[in-house]
């Protein structure tokens, strides 16, 4: 993975104009101020700077991998990083070779459940979440494979999300709260995250 040059400059060009905008937008739009543009593009060019050391996607390949192995699941994997090869612009790693997820025809002439293994991915994903805090914060189908060997690839970890201990806990109840109906719970869940402003009519 070979960063684009001139890249950093340009992003930090276009996250200026867009905190301009996101100003706008806050000051002018009735309840723009709910969803909090400002902060909604700080927290983008955050996540935009990071991305810009390769070096740190190699660390999260790392810990991926650690965190399945430690779970027990052999068969959901991201691509082995050459670290002593990677750069803050360039990024070496092991190839996948399989089939992205969302080529029904290639998957079903493979003969596989390609919907049992996507349930398996995604409880993976689900168990990083909860006992290590740690998520691949980019999942689409341009970032999943079924691997030639039936194992199950997630690729591109330059976005990750990461909790601590009291997060990991919130978003337990958030999931509880919503997966039994329960939407007065959620509704204080979210608000305990501090996802809308004080006072609100729950």
């Amino acid at each position: 993975k070979v960063q684009r040059p001139g890249i950093a400059s340009r992003i930090d060009a276009d996250m200026k104009i867009m905190r301009v905008v996101a100003a706008i937008v806050a000051r002018f739009v009735k309840d723009a101020d709910l969803a909090n543009p400002v902060a909604i593009v700080d927290d983008f060019s955050e996540t935009l700077r990071e991305e810009l050391d390769f070096r740190k996607e190699g660390k999260n390949l790392d810990r991926f991998n650690e965190i399945m192995a430690g779970l027990g699941h052999h068969d959901v994997r991201a691509p082995r990083p050459y670290a002593e090869l990677s750069t803050p612009r360039a990024l070496v790693m092991e190839r996948f070779y399989g089939t992205r997820v969302d080529d029904a025809e290639r998957i079903r002439a493979r003969g596989i459940d390609a919907e049992a293994q996507l349930v398996k991915g995604l409880r993976s994903w689900f168990q990083s979440v909860l006992f290590h805090g740690f998520f691949h914060g980019d999942v689409h189908a341009g970032n999943l494979m079924l691997l030639d060997d039936d194992t199950i690839g997630f690729l591109d970890f330059g976005i990750v999300g990461r909790f601590d201990g009291k997060k990991k806990s919130m978003v337990t109840d958030y999931i509880v709260a919503f997966a039994g109906g329960d939407y007065r719970g959620l509704a204080k869940v979210i608000t305990d995250m501090g996802g809308v402003a004080p006072g609100l009519d729950m």
